[in-house]
This record gives structure tokens, sequence and C-alpha cells, in this order.
């Protein structure tokens, strides 16, 4: 099976309103997995004290590249305390774009001052997804593994390794 047009442009639809927002809590959990904060900020989780924006981006089972027009500044693979420097470049900038390519759901999310996180898949056959969006409405976007992708109710936020 293969990811059409019609999927990346409704999983874009999906994705829209979070263009021109602004990423606040950006934070590295556990390995290389990245979470991204994006509009009002929502109460504390009463169990783990985190707070979480009413857009929530979760850079999950995928490797991951912080670059520029010019330069990688960092990969997923790096040394941790180089990661976790590097990507609070991004907290406070505007999410400008979101560029979703075939054949695999390699996702490129552009910041303002030219930042990207680009991100690939680790594996195409694993059952881990690449990355997921939880949005105001409920509901959470997984993108990955392989081809799949879906919108469904969320009953909570994912429990993180934040």
């Amino acid at each position: 099976m293969s990811i059409s047009e019609v999927d990346i442009l409704k999983i874009n639809d999906k994705i829209a309103p979070l263009i021109g927002m602004k990423a606040w809590g950006v934070s590295l959990g556990i390995g290389s997995f990245v979470t991204i904060e994006f509009g009002k900020a929502l109460p504390s989780d009463k169990v783990t004290g985190r707070q979480h924006g009413e857009w929530h981006l979760w850079i999950y089972c995928s490797a991951w590249r912080l670059e520029t027009e010019k330069e990688v500044i960092v990969g997923s693979e790096d040394e941790r305390s180089i990661l976790e420097d590097a990507i609070q470049q991004l907290n406070g900038t505007l999410l400008n774009s979101v560029t979703i390519t075939r054949p695999a759901f390699d996702t490129i999310f552009e910041f303002d001052g030219l930042n990207k996180i680009r991100v690939f898949p680790l594996s195409f056959h694993d059952d881990c997804e690449y990355w997921m969006l939880y949005t105001p409405d409920g509901n959470v976007l997984t993108v990955g593994p392989g081809t799949s992708w879906r919108i469904e109710k969320s009953s909570k936020q994912k429990d993180e390794p934040n």
C-alpha cells in the first residue's frame, strides 16, 4: 500500500491551524523523543505536573535532524546535552509550514529563523508511530507506522516519558 496525495491533503487539513502558531515547551524526552507545545496552555496534568498546549506534537519513533538551509545543527542520535541545547532554539518561534512527502511520510516542520525539524521513520515495518499531534478537539492525529495514519479520539495525552 502506498501513501496517496489524498492522504497527504487530509493530514495537511488537520495540521493547517498550527501554521503561524508559536512553539513553546520544547522538550527532549527519553531517547530522542521530542515534544513541542502550541496554542494556549492547558492546566497541568495532576499526575505528572507536566503542562501541555492545546496542540501537542510528539515526535516518536523517528529519526530527526534540526537544520537550516545551509547546515545540520544536530541529529537525533547526537550527544544528549547537545540535543537538549539545540532544540531550545525552537522555543518562541513560529511554525511556518509542514511538508509531508511520499513514499514514507517524511515530514519537515519549518519554523522562523530557517530552522527545520526533518523527521523520517527509523523503520518502515515496525509497529511504531512516527509522530502524533494531539488537537484541541480531543483527537490525536497519528502518522505511521508504514503507510498508515489515523485520526481518533484521545482519551488523554499518551503517557509520555518526558
